[in-house]
């Protein structure tokens, strides 16, 4: 388990190891009980976010699908 206080300034990549972008926020959909990650300099999911289910790993940095 991982605070979502620990995700802020966390560079995040993909699994081919580019970089993505760096957690700006954290987006919570209440009404669908959703958790998605905001990255900046993210263009594919800029407004968006990235849903969690895409989240491979996360620790001293942030991985995903």
């Amino acid at each position: 388990m991982m605070r979502g206080s620990k995700y802020y300034g966390l560079k995040v990549y993909d699994l081919e190891a580019r970089y993505v972008g760096q957690v700006s926020d954290l987006l919570l959909e209440m009404e669908r009980g959703r958790v998605r990650i905001k990255a900046l300099e993210l263009k594919e999911f800029r407004n968006k976010g990235i849903p969690y289910e895409r989240v491979y790993a996360a620790g001293d940095i942030v991985l995903v699908k």
